[in-house]
């Protein structure tokens, strides 16, 4: 992809905290992606918001999913291991957004398939990086065919 080039693409980000909702929202905003940001608060209207379930009925598949794994109603790993483990999701690329550094913690996400795991808090600057470079690779895995991605 070229840094001239401009894709809309749609991000669930699974967050209970409003400054970190506030954050994430100004890194993408300054992104050379266009990206619809769909924000949930808590593990089961993430899960519903996939299956679009309720009052997700009409929500879009999204490209990417970041979360945080401190969640409430239903904890992230729970969550991280309920996507990855249903066959019309697991393709869709999960970053973990969370605020812990601890080994155990990291491993159990990338056992549960986080494809990427961010370490909170972290610089603007910092973060706006990371998520270029992490956009340029799995928006470009969301650039094939509908339907390629998840096998619907």
């Amino acid at each position: 992809m070229t840094s001239e080039r401009r894709s809309a693409h749609s991000i669930l980000l699974l967050e209970d905290n409003p400054a970190d909702v506030m954050f994430l929202e100004e890194v993408l905003k300054s992104s050379k992606y266009q990206v619809t940001l769909h924000v949930v608060s808590n593990g089961k209207d993430a899960l519903d918001f996939l299956k679009r379930a309720g009052k997700f009925a009409t929500a879009s598949e999204p490209d990417l999913i970041m979360m945080d794994m401190s969640l409430p109603r239903l904890q992230g790993e729970t969550v991280l291991q309920k996507i990855k483990g249903d066959p019309e999701l697991r393709m869709t690329p999960i970053i973990v957004f969370t605020g812990s550094d601890a080994p155990a913690d990291v491993i159990e996400a990338y056992r549960a398939y986080a494809n990427s795991y961010i370490v909170k808090p972290v610089g603007l600057d910092k973060l706006t990086r990371r998520m270029e470079t992490l956009f340029e690779y799995w928006f470009g895995v969301a650039e094939l065919p509908i339907g390629c991605r998840s096998g619907r």
